[in-house]
Protein backbone atom coordinates (compact mmCIF):
# COMPACT_ATOMS: atom_id res chain seq x y z
CA UNK A 1 0.00 0.00 0.00
CA UNK A 2 3.06 2.59 0.77
CA UNK A 3 4.28 1.47 -2.68
CA UNK A 4 1.10 2.32 -4.14
CA UNK A 5 0.66 5.95 -2.48
CA UNK A 6 4.44 6.85 -2.90
CA UNK A 7 4.15 6.01 -6.79
CA UNK A 8 1.25 7.84 -7.08
CA UNK A 9 2.45 11.01 -5.09
CA UNK A 10 5.12 10.72 -6.99
CA UNK A 11 3.48 11.17 -10.41
CA UNK A 12 1.38 14.26 -8.85
CA UNK A 13 4.85 15.40 -7.80
CA UNK A 14 6.28 14.99 -12.48
CA UNK A 15 3.07 16.41 -13.37
CA UNK A 16 3.51 19.51 -11.40
CA UNK A 17 7.23 19.70 -12.46
CA UNK A 18 6.33 19.43 -15.88
CA UNK A 19 3.73 22.37 -15.74
CA UNK A 20 5.91 24.49 -14.07
CA UNK A 21 8.91 23.89 -16.62
CA UNK A 22 6.67 24.48 -19.27
CA UNK A 23 5.20 27.78 -17.57
CA UNK A 24 8.63 29.23 -17.26
CA UNK A 25 9.94 27.81 -21.44
CA UNK A 26 7.08 30.42 -22.26
CA UNK A 27 8.39 33.43 -20.22
CA UNK A 28 11.51 34.42 -22.12
CA UNK A 29 8.93 34.43 -25.54
CA UNK A 30 6.73 36.42 -24.58
CA UNK A 31 9.32 38.88 -23.41
CA UNK A 32 10.83 38.98 -26.61
CA UNK A 33 7.48 39.22 -28.32
CA UNK A 34 7.02 42.08 -26.19
CA UNK A 35 10.10 43.51 -27.40
CA UNK A 36 9.74 43.05 -30.57
CA UNK A 37 6.59 44.43 -31.02
CA UNK A 38 8.12 47.76 -29.24
CA UNK A 39 10.50 48.46 -32.43
CA UNK A 40 9.42 50.73 -34.98
CA UNK A 41 10.42 53.71 -37.34
CA UNK A 42 10.96 57.11 -36.41
CA UNK A 43 8.27 58.42 -38.84
CA UNK A 44 5.59 56.57 -40.69
CA UNK A 45 4.98 58.99 -43.16
CA UNK A 46 6.33 62.13 -44.30
CA UNK A 47 6.53 64.94 -47.04
CA UNK A 48 9.84 66.54 -48.82
CA UNK A 49 10.46 69.02 -50.70
CA UNK A 50 12.93 68.42 -53.68
CA UNK A 51 16.57 67.77 -52.52
CA UNK A 52 15.56 67.61 -49.00
CA UNK A 53 17.26 65.08 -46.91
CA UNK A 54 15.92 63.51 -43.56
CA UNK A 55 17.31 60.16 -41.64
CA UNK A 56 15.00 57.51 -40.61
CA UNK A 57 15.37 55.44 -37.10
CA UNK A 58 14.38 51.99 -36.54
CA UNK A 59 13.68 52.61 -32.36
CA UNK A 60 13.95 49.95 -29.86
CA UNK A 61 16.57 47.24 -31.24
CA UNK A 62 20.19 47.88 -31.45
CA UNK A 63 20.29 46.04 -35.16
CA UNK A 64 20.75 47.60 -38.39
CA UNK A 65 18.08 46.81 -40.54
CA UNK A 66 18.33 47.07 -44.51
CA UNK A 67 16.88 49.55 -45.90
CA UNK A 68 15.02 49.74 -49.81
CA UNK A 69 13.07 52.35 -51.51
CA UNK A 70 10.06 51.39 -54.02
CA UNK A 71 10.82 54.04 -56.09
CA UNK A 72 14.50 55.39 -56.87
CA UNK A 73 13.91 58.35 -58.87
CA UNK A 74 11.55 59.78 -56.36
CA UNK A 75 13.16 58.83 -53.07
CA UNK A 76 16.61 57.40 -52.39
CA UNK A 77 17.60 55.74 -48.89
CA UNK A 78 21.01 54.79 -47.90
CA UNK A 79 22.31 52.16 -45.77
CA UNK A 80 21.98 54.18 -42.70
CA UNK A 81 18.33 55.27 -43.17
CA UNK A 82 19.31 58.87 -44.68
CA UNK A 83 16.32 59.67 -47.19
CA UNK A 84 17.15 61.92 -49.89
CA UNK A 85 13.95 63.39 -52.11
CA UNK A 86 14.97 63.16 -55.97
CA UNK A 87 11.69 64.32 -57.54
CA UNK A 88 8.01 65.15 -57.25
CA UNK A 89 6.15 62.08 -56.61
CA UNK A 90 5.50 59.10 -53.92
CA UNK A 91 7.28 56.28 -52.56
CA UNK A 92 7.74 53.84 -49.95
CA UNK A 93 10.90 53.46 -47.89
CA UNK A 94 11.24 50.06 -46.22
CA UNK A 95 13.40 48.98 -43.18
CA UNK A 96 13.76 45.01 -43.00
CA UNK A 97 14.92 43.18 -39.96
CA UNK A 98 14.69 39.87 -39.71
CA UNK A 99 10.95 39.12 -41.11
CA UNK A 100 9.55 42.19 -39.98
CA UNK A 101 9.33 45.23 -42.17
CA UNK A 102 8.55 48.19 -41.45
CA UNK A 103 7.44 50.88 -44.08
CA UNK A 104 7.35 55.01 -44.14
CA UNK A 105 4.95 56.91 -47.40
CA UNK A 106 7.49 59.36 -48.80
CA UNK A 107 5.64 62.29 -50.22
CA UNK A 108 7.80 64.60 -52.48
CA UNK A 109 6.95 68.21 -53.56
CA UNK A 110 8.32 70.79 -55.13
CA UNK A 111 8.65 74.23 -54.00
CA UNK A 112 6.53 76.75 -55.54
CA UNK A 113 8.01 79.74 -57.81
CA UNK A 114 6.30 83.29 -57.60
CA UNK A 115 5.47 84.47 -60.65
CA UNK A 116 7.13 87.65 -62.38
CA UNK A 117 4.96 90.29 -62.21
CA UNK A 118 4.03 91.61 -65.25
CA UNK A 119 5.27 94.97 -66.50
CA UNK A 120 2.84 97.72 -68.87
CA UNK A 121 5.51 99.60 -69.74
CA UNK A 122 8.99 97.78 -71.24
CA UNK A 123 12.09 99.40 -69.40
CA UNK A 124 14.77 99.88 -72.30
CA UNK A 125 18.18 98.26 -71.08
CA UNK A 126 21.04 100.51 -72.44
CA UNK A 127 23.84 97.51 -71.96
CA UNK A 128 25.69 96.72 -75.18
CA UNK A 129 25.08 93.46 -76.69
CA UNK A 130 27.34 91.52 -78.23
CA UNK A 131 26.28 90.37 -81.53
CA UNK A 132 26.36 86.65 -82.53
CA UNK A 133 28.21 84.98 -85.07
CA UNK A 134 25.62 83.64 -87.94
CA UNK A 135 25.44 79.88 -87.91
CA UNK A 136 24.63 78.80 -90.80
CA UNK A 137 22.50 75.65 -89.64
CA UNK A 138 18.63 75.82 -90.58
CA UNK A 139 16.44 76.62 -88.07
CA UNK A 140 12.56 76.60 -87.69
CA UNK A 141 10.99 78.46 -85.17
CA UNK A 142 10.05 77.71 -82.11
CA UNK A 143 7.08 75.66 -80.85
CA UNK A 144 4.33 77.59 -78.97
CA UNK A 145 3.91 76.33 -75.32
CA UNK A 146 0.81 76.06 -75.32
CA UNK A 147 1.26 73.83 -78.34
CA UNK A 148 3.77 71.48 -76.25
CA UNK A 149 1.42 71.29 -73.54
CA UNK A 150 -0.95 69.93 -75.99
CA UNK A 151 1.64 67.56 -77.78
CA UNK A 152 2.41 66.34 -74.26
CA UNK A 153 -0.95 65.52 -73.63
CA UNK A 154 -0.69 63.85 -77.38
CA UNK A 155 2.00 61.74 -76.02
CA UNK A 156 0.53 60.82 -72.77
CA UNK A 157 -2.83 59.70 -74.42
CA UNK A 158 -1.02 57.12 -76.33
CA UNK A 159 1.38 55.95 -73.50
CA UNK A 160 -1.84 54.98 -71.10
CA UNK A 161 -3.75 53.42 -74.32
CA UNK A 162 -0.69 51.66 -75.84
CA UNK A 163 1.81 51.42 -72.81
CA UNK A 164 2.16 49.08 -69.58
CA UNK A 165 0.57 50.28 -66.24
CA UNK A 166 2.52 49.50 -63.33
CA UNK A 167 -0.40 49.74 -60.42
CA UNK A 168 2.38 50.00 -57.29
CA UNK A 169 3.91 53.21 -58.64
CA UNK A 170 1.25 54.69 -61.06
CA UNK A 171 2.51 55.19 -64.19
CA UNK A 172 2.85 54.01 -67.79
CA UNK A 173 5.41 52.23 -70.26
CA UNK A 174 6.47 52.07 -73.68
CA UNK A 175 9.46 50.24 -74.21
CA UNK A 176 11.72 50.60 -77.50
CA UNK A 177 14.21 47.60 -78.32
CA UNK A 178 15.99 47.89 -81.64
CA UNK A 179 17.44 44.02 -81.65
CA UNK A 180 19.00 44.11 -84.62
CA UNK A 181 20.82 47.14 -84.16
CA UNK A 182 21.35 47.35 -80.52
CA UNK A 183 20.15 44.63 -79.36
CA UNK A 184 22.20 45.54 -75.65
CA UNK A 185 19.98 49.28 -75.46
CA UNK A 186 16.57 49.44 -74.17
CA UNK A 187 14.88 53.41 -74.87
CA UNK A 188 12.08 53.97 -72.48
CA UNK A 189 9.10 56.76 -72.51
CA UNK A 190 7.07 56.72 -68.74
CA UNK A 191 4.47 59.10 -68.22
CA UNK A 192 3.36 59.31 -64.25
CA UNK A 193 0.13 59.98 -62.98
CA UNK A 194 1.44 63.52 -61.28
CA UNK A 195 1.82 64.78 -64.99
CA UNK A 196 5.40 64.15 -65.55
CA UNK A 197 7.56 62.21 -67.67
CA UNK A 198 10.44 60.13 -67.63
CA UNK A 199 12.93 59.43 -71.04
CA UNK A 200 14.83 56.37 -69.96
CA UNK A 201 17.93 54.68 -71.71
CA UNK A 202 19.64 51.37 -70.47
CA UNK A 203 22.23 49.85 -71.62
CA UNK A 204 22.30 45.79 -70.69
CA UNK A 205 25.41 43.41 -70.95
CA UNK A 206 24.23 39.74 -69.86
CA UNK A 207 20.94 40.87 -69.07
CA UNK A 208 22.73 43.28 -66.36
CA UNK A 209 22.36 46.70 -67.13
CA UNK A 210 25.33 48.56 -66.77
CA UNK A 211 24.63 52.06 -67.18
CA UNK A 212 21.27 54.38 -67.39
CA UNK A 213 20.29 57.63 -68.65
CA UNK A 214 16.82 59.18 -67.27
CA UNK A 215 15.72 62.65 -68.46
CA UNK A 216 13.10 63.98 -66.05
CA UNK A 217 10.31 66.61 -67.73
CA UNK A 218 7.74 68.49 -66.48
CA UNK A 219 6.01 70.26 -69.45
CA UNK A 220 6.01 72.29 -70.63
CA UNK A 221 9.80 73.11 -69.95
CA UNK A 222 11.92 71.80 -72.79
CA UNK A 223 15.94 72.35 -73.73
CA UNK A 224 17.84 72.84 -77.00
CA UNK A 225 20.58 70.49 -75.53
CA UNK A 226 23.31 73.16 -75.16
CA UNK A 227 26.11 73.88 -72.54
CA UNK A 228 26.20 70.68 -71.24
CA UNK A 229 27.81 70.24 -67.93
CA UNK A 230 28.33 66.76 -66.58
CA UNK A 231 29.25 66.10 -62.60
CA UNK A 232 29.79 63.13 -61.38
CA UNK A 233 30.31 61.82 -58.07
CA UNK A 234 30.83 57.97 -56.53
CA UNK A 235 27.74 57.29 -54.60
CA UNK A 236 26.81 53.87 -52.40
CA UNK A 237 23.39 52.32 -53.94
CA UNK A 238 22.67 49.15 -51.78
CA UNK A 239 25.94 48.57 -50.97
CA UNK A 240 27.30 48.96 -54.46
CA UNK A 241 29.66 51.79 -55.44
CA UNK A 242 28.28 53.66 -58.69
CA UNK A 243 28.95 56.69 -60.80
CA UNK A 244 25.90 58.91 -60.24
CA UNK A 245 26.32 62.21 -62.44
CA UNK A 246 23.64 65.27 -62.99
CA UNK A 247 24.07 66.41 -66.65
CA UNK A 248 23.02 70.20 -66.27
CA UNK A 249 21.56 71.66 -69.54
CA UNK A 250 21.49 75.20 -70.56
CA UNK A 251 17.57 75.92 -70.43
CA UNK A 252 16.37 73.23 -67.72
CA UNK A 253 16.09 75.65 -65.01
CA UNK A 254 14.23 74.23 -62.77
CA UNK A 255 14.23 71.25 -59.99
CA UNK A 256 11.47 69.49 -61.57
CA UNK A 257 13.55 68.36 -64.77
CA UNK A 258 16.80 67.32 -64.64
CA UNK A 259 19.40 64.58 -65.80
CA UNK A 260 20.70 61.44 -64.26
CA UNK A 261 23.46 59.32 -65.56
CA UNK A 262 24.53 56.02 -63.61
CA UNK A 263 27.46 53.69 -64.75
CA UNK A 264 27.97 50.29 -62.36
CA UNK A 265 31.29 49.93 -63.99
CA UNK A 266 33.03 53.09 -62.40
CA UNK A 267 35.23 52.55 -59.12
CA UNK A 268 37.32 55.81 -59.13
CA UNK A 269 37.50 59.30 -59.61
CA UNK A 270 40.06 58.78 -62.30
CA UNK A 271 37.72 57.70 -65.12
CA UNK A 272 35.85 61.22 -64.36
CA UNK A 273 36.93 62.30 -68.31
CA UNK A 274 35.50 58.70 -69.44
CA UNK A 275 31.85 59.09 -67.10
CA UNK A 276 31.65 62.63 -69.25
CA UNK A 277 31.95 61.18 -72.37
CA UNK A 278 29.32 58.24 -72.37
CA UNK A 279 27.33 60.38 -70.21
CA UNK A 280 27.26 62.69 -73.56
CA UNK A 281 26.94 59.68 -75.49
CA UNK A 282 24.44 58.19 -73.66
CA UNK A 283 22.21 61.50 -73.85
CA UNK A 284 22.88 61.77 -77.39
CA UNK A 285 21.66 58.37 -78.57
CA UNK A 286 18.79 58.63 -76.26
CA UNK A 287 17.75 61.45 -77.90
CA UNK A 288 17.93 59.54 -81.34
CA UNK A 289 15.69 56.98 -80.08
CA UNK A 290 13.03 59.21 -78.20
CA UNK A 291 12.63 60.76 -81.67
CA UNK A 292 12.09 57.69 -83.44
CA UNK A 293 9.53 56.06 -80.55
CA UNK A 294 7.50 59.40 -81.26
CA UNK A 295 7.44 60.25 -84.59
CA UNK A 296 6.17 55.62 -84.72
CA UNK A 297 3.94 56.49 -82.62
CA UNK A 298 1.27 57.60 -86.00
CA UNK A 299 0.81 61.24 -83.49
CA UNK A 300 2.15 63.07 -86.25
CA UNK A 301 4.53 64.43 -83.76
CA UNK A 302 8.67 64.62 -83.36
CA UNK A 303 10.85 65.20 -80.72
CA UNK A 304 11.18 69.36 -81.78
CA UNK A 305 7.34 68.82 -80.95
CA UNK A 306 8.20 68.64 -77.71
CA UNK A 307 10.25 71.65 -77.08
CA UNK A 308 13.76 69.79 -78.37
CA UNK A 309 14.43 72.47 -81.23
CA UNK A 310 17.74 70.92 -81.47
CA UNK A 311 15.97 68.02 -83.00
CA UNK A 312 14.65 68.78 -86.34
Amino acid sequence: MRGEYFMKNLKKLFAIMLTVSMLVSLIPFNVQAASSSKIKLSKNKMTLYVGDTKTLKLKGTNKTPKWTSSKKSVVTVTSKGKVTAKKKGSAVIKAKLGKNIFSCKVTVKTKAISDPVPTTTPVPDDTPVNTPVPDNTPTTPSTPVSSIEDNYQKLADYIMKNGEYDSDYKYYEIIYHETEKNPSLYTMITYNLDGTFDFSNMYYVDETWVSYFTLYITPPEYDKVTGINTVFELTDIDNRIYAKGEIVLSSLTTDENHITYTDSDARTEAEYENLCNSGDAMLNAGLVYWDTMIRDAGLGLALKDLGFTSYQ
